[in-house]
């Protein structure tokens, strides 16, 4: 895993597919044990859902005939 700043609030990071496909899964699951307990934050659970449905449209974006760039157009909602 490689993991380099850029700016003050950008990283861009190097991974490989079983690394990448571990971080997602993780989300993934803690997304759904977070939803099902009653005591976390909606905006916990809401900020998960959005990084998951990022990383559904940059890997949608890389099976795009010349983008492979899979990289978002810019910083995902809050």
């Amino acid at each position: 895993m490689r993991l380099e700043r850029a700016g003050q609030a950008g990283f861009v990071l190097g991974v490989t597919a079983v690394e990448l496909s571990s971080l997602i899964a993780a989300v993934r699951v803690a997304a759904d044990v977070l939803d099902a307990d009653e005591r976390t934050p909606p905006e916990a659970v809401a900020r998960l859902r959005v990084l998951l449905g990022d990383y559904e449209r940059a890997t949608a974006r890389l099976d795009r005939p010349g983008d492979q760039s899979g990289g978002s157009p810019g910083p995902a909602p809050a």
